[in-house]
């Protein structure tokens, strides 16, 4: 491993670089990380194959076109510190069974309240997670925070919103997990189509708007994503 540092916008970076395989990026005082991975991403820079943005870190993984000359380009990066970001509603389904009982036994805050402090709360996608489409959303009131589950669950289905540690999690895709499911979501949130993958960008701020068993029946029918959703007005 060689290290060395890196000056981006106005910030250091420490910059660990694992031979030909990968380099992990790390800052004190920058901001938003997945904000300038996903502009580092933009810039399509020949000797990075993947970039991967957390709260932390930012991995690079290398092509083998990468050079030292990469690393350098990247202190001319350009981040735009004034962006304004797009609202979006996320329509979503509470039932009563879930992991309600397991959150309320956790956090002694009853389902209808914790429901009324979801929705009052303006989240923030942070980043994508572990799967396609899945959404880290921060912002959740400090009272709902969680530990993850001691047993994971082995099947989480497609749409389920979920809460863990301080975030709320959006599954676009069945999979296993381990925090606490509590509603569900008619809408994708994941397209693969040509240069469009994630329908909305990282940054975006979120609300949610509670329905009921009719409206996710109806929503989950029409087969739409969040950002169509959006764009003709929440129903």
């Amino acid at each position: 491993m060689i290290s060395r540092s890196l000056q981006i916008a106005e910030h250091e970076f420490q910059v660990d670089i694992y031979g030909k395989a990968f380099i992990l990026m790390r800052s004190e005082t920058f901001p938003d990380l997945p904000l300038l991975a996903q502009a580092i991403y933009q810039q399509c820079y020949s000797g990075f194959e993947e970039v991967i943005g957390t709260e932390k870190e930012i991995c690079l993984k290398l092509s083998e076109a990468f050079s030292i000359a990469d690393l350098v380009d990247l202190e001319s990066l350009h981040i735009e510190n004034t962006k304004e970001f797009t609202s979006y509603w996320l329509p979503i389904y509470f039932p009563e069974n879930e992991d309600w009982r397991l959150v309320e036994d956790k956090t002694k805050i009853n389902r209808k309240e914790a429901i009324t402090l979801i929705r009052q709360s303006v989240l923030r996608l942070c980043m994508y997670g572990f799967l396609p489409g899945f959404l880290y959303l921060d912002g959740v009131p400090t009272q709902l925070h969680i530990s993850r589950k001691s047993q994971p669950s082995t099947r989480v289905p497609q749409g389920t919103l979920a809460i863990g540690g301080k975030y709320l999690g959006l599954y676009n895709l069945p999979s296993p997990g381990g925090w606490y499911n509590i509603g569900r979501c008619p809408l994708s949130t994941f397209t693969l189509n040509q240069d469009v993958i994630n329908t909305i960008p990282i940054g975006s701020l979120i609300k949610i708007k509670a329905i009921n068993k009719e409206a996710y029946e109806h929503l989950t029918e029409a087969n739409i994503n969040l950002k169509t959703y959006n764009s003709n007005g929440p129903v």
